[in-house]
Parts: structure tokens; C-alpha cells; sequence
């Protein structure tokens, strides 16, 4: 059973998009079986382990945007939708080619969904899922010195989203990235740094505008933005005292 947000029952303003965003009182949860399969196997020596996952939800009730009876769009209940794929995950310890204490995690999921458009009544997938996700870390704790550092990096592929008056895709140009390092100064203090995007975080929106409703296949305009986000730097401090 899916939750529900206070705002999707209600109208607010979007100053960006300069419209009015419907609210839906007659709002229904999500609700789905979900089934999945699991494959593990962890390597000789407690080198690691990794695991396959098969997944298939059959979601009823499903909450995408919809026109409201006042003409703008809104959260909406429209019908049945289908989510399924693959997730591949790994976790190697280092320490067979001499790296004691480091570990490299990786996760992939390729997945696929299908539902109906509210507007066009044609067959889409559903918003906001990527069909390939990629997920990478390395962790690598130096007891000796009193240190461990990591390195994260994720990437997902387009996003798409559809609204009444205009369809969306965001794509990650560059992938996220971070960097974190630890030093345990005293028995109950930490001294860290973290690295936020230090290899520049990029993303691209391409948004098609239509006059009307996107069923009614008007184009107006397309939109193109780009941003990038600056790398960001944190020192702190943590503790008990």
C-alpha cells in the first residue's frame, strides 16, 4: 500500500511553472503485489558476495498527473501499471591483491514498466524510472593510521515525466560523485572531510511544450536546460563529550 502527500490533496501555486497544480481530495493509495526472486552467493574465504534479484509489481491505482475538472493538471488515480526487471549486486573485499580493509560495492538494476497515459490513452512507462541504474563505492578503513575513506559515484539513465501541456526528459550528463575521509583524532572524535560533486555534477532537461493538451499534438516550443552543479566541500567535527 502506497502513502499519500498532504499536498496532493490540495491546489498550490507554481511560481516556476507560473500554473495553478490541482489538488485531488478523492486521492487514492497505490497498491501492489510485488514478487521477486533471489539468487546469493558468497565467495570463498569471505572474499565478497553477490546476488541477482528478478522483480515484478503489478500496481493498481496508479497516481500519475491528470487534468482536473478546473483545466490545469494534478495528481490522479489512473488505472493499472506493471514495473519489473533485474538488480545485480556485488560486494568484494580487497585484501586478496594486498588492500586490507577496502571493500568495492556495485549495484545495477536494468527495469522496464508499462501504463496508459491519462491524456493521449497510449502506452508509456511510468514516470521517474530510469531503465538502467548504476551505483559504485569504494571503502577502505586503515586501522593503523586511525583513517577510512570512500569514494561514491552514481549515475541513472533519462527520466522522463508527462504533464498536461508538456513531456520531460532529464538525462545525468556526468554522474554524481563524492569523496569522504575520516580521522578518528581521540578515542570518541572524528575529524572528517567530504567532497560533494568535485568532479562536476551535470544534468540536462528537454522539455517539449504543447498549446492545449499534449493529446491534442499541438508543439509549440522545445526547452533546453542545462545545469551544472559546483563541487561542494565540508569539514567537521563529531563526537561525545
Amino acid at each position: 500500500m502506497g502513502q499519500l502527500d498532504f499536498s496532493d490533496f490540495v491546489a498550490n501555486y507554481d511560481g516556476r511553472e507560473d500554473q495553478i497544480e490541482g489538488g485531488n481530495p478523492a486521492l487514492e493509495p497505490e497498491r501492489a503485489w510485488e514478487w521477486q526472486l533471489t539468487y546469493e552467493h558468497r565467495l570463498a574465504e569471505d572474499k565478497g558476495v553477490v546476488s541477482a534479484r528478478l522483480f515484478y509489481n503489478d500496481i493498481e491505482d496508479h497516481i500519475a498527473r491528470i487534468e482536473t475538472t478546473d483545466g490545469n493538471a494534478g495528481p490522479g488515480n489512473i488505472g493499472d501499471a506493471e514495473h519489473w526487471g533485474v538488480e545485480f549486486k556485488g560486494s568484494i573485499r580487497l585484501s586478496g591483491i594486498g588492500l586490507e580493509g577496502a571493500v568495492i560495492d556495485a549495484v545495477y538494476t536494468l527495469q522496464d514498466s508499462e501504463t496508459t497515459d491519462p491524456f493521449t490513452g497510449e502506452r508509456r512507462v511510468i514516470e521517474n524510472e530510469p531503465r538502467q541504474e548504476i551505483e559504485l563505492s569504494y571503502r577502505h578503513e586503515i586501522p593503523a593510521l586511525r583513517l577510512n575513506y570512500g569514494i561514491e559515484i552514481e549515475w541513472e539513465d533519462e527520466d522522463r515525466e508527462w504533464d498536461l501541456n508538456r513531456i520531460e526528459r532529464d538525462v545525468e550528463l556526468r554522474p554524481r560523485n563524492s569523496l569522504t575521509v575520516q580521522y578518528r583524532a581521540f578515542e570518541r572524535t572524528t575529524v572528517y572531510f567530504q567532497a560533494r560533486n568535485p568532479f562536476e555534477y551535470r544534468r540536462c532537461r528537454n522539455r517539449d511544450r504543447y498549446s492545449g493538451s499534449i493529446a491534442d499534438g499541438v508543439f509549440v516550443r522545445s526547452e533546453i536546460a542545462r545545469r551544472t552543479f559546483e563541487p561542494e566541500y565540508v569539514i567537521g567535527l563529531r563526537g561525545q563529550f
